[in-house]
């Protein structure tokens, strides 16, 4: 990394506006929805951005004396006795105040879907996950075009049923398909892996 200037760090002013709805038995007897949103934007000094090379294989580190950040952050999730399904998205954009350019390492639109099937009385529950990126189009002008991509996760979850402490266990195949992709910031996604998790909560 290749640092064209020393940074020094300064205050940022943000404002942020978020709303959120909760119904119980709306589709089916005691499910339940949630919905909420949020609106955000930052104003910054001396932000640190950065500049991908993907041919050179560097990233280039510079100071933007005033940048401006802001997008949308929208969830919902829904919960019945027989699944729970999550889905996210979310859209930050970034602009350099004095050059009218993008920042081109913010992370493009990202949608995120998480379903969860559990066994009543088990103590099992499994799960796919699912994140779907957006092409990266706001760019500096003479940055690379990173493509979409979509990534898919399996999991196999147990904890003991009835109770909220306790061990929990889970087994997770991450990028089931083996999907290549690369963020925004020129890192590839790790391949495909099979990873266990362990965790006791009192």
């Amino acid at each position: 990394m290749v640092n064209y200037r020393l940074i020094s760090l300064a205050l940022t002013t943000s404002q942020e506006i978020g709303a959120g709805l909760r119904f119980v038995s709306l589709f089916a007897e005691d499910d339940e929805f949630r919905l909420k949103g949020s609106y955000f934007s930052t104003h910054a000094r001396n932000y640190i951005a950065t500049r991908v090379d993907m041919p050179g294989k560097r990233t280039y580190s510079y100071n933007v004396p005033r940048a401006r950040i802001w997008g949308w952050d929208v969830q919902a999730a829904y919960a019945t006795r027989w699944f729970n399904w999550d889905l996210s998205y979310n859209r930050t954009e970034g602009m350099d105040d004095a050059s009218r350019e993008w920042l081109g390492t913010l992370n493009p639109d990202t949608v995120v879907s998480t379903l969860a099937f559990p066994l009543p009385g088990q103590g099992l529950a499994a799960g796919w996950r699912s994140t779907f990126v957006a092409p990266a189009r706001h760019v500096k002008a003479d940055a690379e075009t990173q493509p979409g991509y979509a990534l898919n996760a399996f999991s196999l979850d147990y904890h003991l049923p009835d109770t909220k402490a306790g061990m929990t266990a889970s087994l997770v195949l991450d990028n089931t398909f083996n999907q290549q992709a690369y963020s925004v910031q020129g890192l590839p996604s790790p391949g495909r892996s099979l990873n266990f998790f362990l965790s006791y909560q009192w």
